[in-house]
């Protein structure tokens, strides 16, 4: 109870209506300063990476990607990718990985629905590359993980029903590890001929990756991100 008024405090419902309005005229408000009489061209979103966010990273046939062995020794213990430094430090500053993050991929309704509250109007998320496709040993040609494709069909359409404008980011980072793997020929974005030039290698396996992307969730999205920050995987990461 209110004891100045001697009226009922509001309910948690009530609360969240009232903050979510406040944040909605906020953003309203910093449109108009950031371009006058054009505030409505003006979309605010958030945005994630698949690997930092979903965790249930072996949920429904999801394969590892180079962040897993990066992270996690068990994973990495026997592949290019060490998840320890020589001197027995765990790359990851506590030793923590994204075994679990925020379990988005179970939570994803909450997210939409934080976008909702928070006045948002768009977001833009990343695919998993190895939930959608695997790598068997000695295979030339990758498998569809269904029941990964079915996830992201359902995020996706649960973000279009909600009216949220959604972008994807095809390269976050996580590429499979199955494609680096020095000792077996494959090295990703770094493949080099006998001269040290890129040989292009990966290029195959990179477009079948993103026509699955395009034939498959093209319906549902109309603008897609081809690569986040390329320079920083490139030059300062292993894959």
């Amino acid at each position: 109870v209110d004891c100045a008024s001697r009226r009922p405090a509001p309910q948690a419902s009530e609360l969240r209506a009232a903050m979510a309005t406040s944040r909605r005229a906020l953003l309203l408000a910093l449109s108009t300063a950031l371009l006058p009489g054009r505030r409505a061209e003006i979309v605010w979103g958030a945005a994630s990476a698949s690997y930092q966010v979903e965790g249930f990273r072996e949920a429904d046939g999801r394969q590892p990607s180079i962040w897993d062995a990066f992270d996690t020794p068990a994973i990495g213990a026997s592949g290019p990718v060490r998840a320890t430094k020589p001197n027995g430090k765990r790359n990851i500053f506590g030793g923590e990985d994204a075994s679990e993050a925020v379990q988005d991929y179970k939570r994803y309704p909450e997210s939409v629905s934080l976008h909702k509250d928070l006045g948002f109007g768009a977001t833009r998320l990343s695919l998993s590359w190895s939930r959608l496709l695997s790598y068997s040993p000695g295979s030339l040609k990758a498998t569809r993980n269904e029941a990964g494709i079915q996830h992201y069909r359902t995020v996706l359409k649960a973000y279009k029903a909600a009216g949220i404008l959604t972008a994807v980011t095809l390269f976050h980072w996580d590429l499979p590890q199955g494609l680096l793997d020095p000792a077996k020929g494959e090295e990703g974005w770094w493949s080099r001929d006998d001269e040290g030039k890129p040989d292009g290698k990966i290029m195959k396996d990179w477009l079948d990756y993103v026509n699955l992307c395009f034939h498959t969730f093209g319906d549902r999205i109309k603008t897609w991100v081809t690569f986040n920050e390329a320079w920083t995987f490139t030059f300062l990461a292993s894959g």
